[in-house]
């Protein structure tokens, strides 16, 4: 090997280094699991989905704000029920 290809060969070595360490910089890390717990048998609608917590407009925790919840969150989540009979009307297009 020559001169130039022994010193130019660190600066392509860290350069491969940086681009794995920012590759894997950008794989989602997974969050902590959330457990919400349903304290209302009304569907009503969260207020905020995403925001890790579940409250309808009234504070209440409804098993459809509750699933808005989980969905809208990264990583596996846990849903507390109390039973109870839960009726879900369908909205949306379907």
């Amino acid at each position: 090997m020559s001169v130039s290809a022994l010193t130019k060969a660190p600066w392509r070595f860290r350069l491969c280094r940086l681009i794995a360490w920012a590759a894997l910089s950008l794989v989602a890390v997974p969050s902590h699991a959330t457990t919400f717990i349903v304290n209302t048998t009304a569907d009503t609608a969260d207020a905020v989905p995403g925001d890790g917590i579940c409250a309808d407009s009234g504070g209440a925790c409804s098993l459809r704000a509750a699933v808005q919840e989980a969905n809208a969150l990264a990583g596996p989540d846990t849903i507390q029920l109390r039973a109870a009979i839960y009726v879900l009307k369908r909205r949306g297009g379907r």
